[in-house]
């Protein structure tokens, strides 16, 4: 029954398995370009400072990012400290929240040639998720390739004391123009929309003519035992 199946159903199947394992190596691919190269704890209550060799892989704007993480007092706290992300009738962040002062450098990790440098009071929100909050407080763009990333709270902020924080590097979809993650956007959409959907109705479609099959050779043995 099996080898009539897979020779009836041949060309489903193979459909199947090729679309499968591209699917498999578009997702490992598409997750290794899109994953924060910088994801780094930092104390920012006491002035910490971080020193730390990064990978790039897309030569996008990347934005540079405080996330933190929301304690006991919760979530209203935390947005107390951290402010809103409101904007000005010139479309100018408006200050807001506690600031916290950020030095930061991305050198090349063989040469120690720096290429991307701030030193900005940061304040505000960018962004909300999970128990989380973050703040975006730089950019920078570079070619792909190994650098070495330091940033530093150059002065305490005694306010964030018992909240865990981390630096990110994030790739934006609004600000991200290269080949690679135009595919990754393009990718992940057609695979959504498209190509699951797909995966889905052809294996019902295989276990449909599975059933198919079985049934008629049931059907055969119940008349050839009659």
């Amino acid at each position: 029954m099996l080898k009539q199946f897979v020779r009836d159903n041949r060309f489903a199947l193979v459909t199947l398995i090729v679309v499968v394992l591209a699917r498999i190596g578009f997702d490992y691919w598409a997750d290794g370009i899109s994953a924060p190269p910088l994801d780094a704890p930092i104390a920012v209550s006491s002035g910490g400072a971080i020193d730390q060799r990064i990978r790039v892989r897309a030569p996008d704007r990347y934005h540079l990012q405080l996330s933190f993480r929301a304690d006991a007092r919760g979530m209203d706290h935390l947005r107390g400290l951290l402010g809103d992300g409101g904007y000005d009738a010139q479309g100018k962040p408006i200050p807001s929240g506690v600031p916290i002062p950020v030095r930061w450098s991305l050198s090349e990790a063989g040469s120690g040639k720096i290429v991307a440098q701030g030193d900005t009071e940061s304040f505000g929100a960018s962004g909300v998720g999970s128990g989380e909050i973050s703040r975006d407080f730089d950019r920078f763009g570079v070619p792909p390739g190994e650098y070495r990333f330091q940033a530093r709270i150059t002065r305490p902020v005694p306010e964030f004391a018992g909240i865990q924080a981390h630096i990110v590097a994030r790739l934006h979809p609004k600000s991200a123009g290269s080949w690679q993650t135009s595919r990754v956007w393009d990718g992940r959409l057609l695979s959504f929309f498209l190509i699951d959907p797909g995966l889905v109705l052809l294996g019902l479609f295989l276990l449909w003519r599975a059933f198919a099959l079985g049934r008629s050779r049931w059907r055969m043995r119940a008349q050839a035992q009659t």
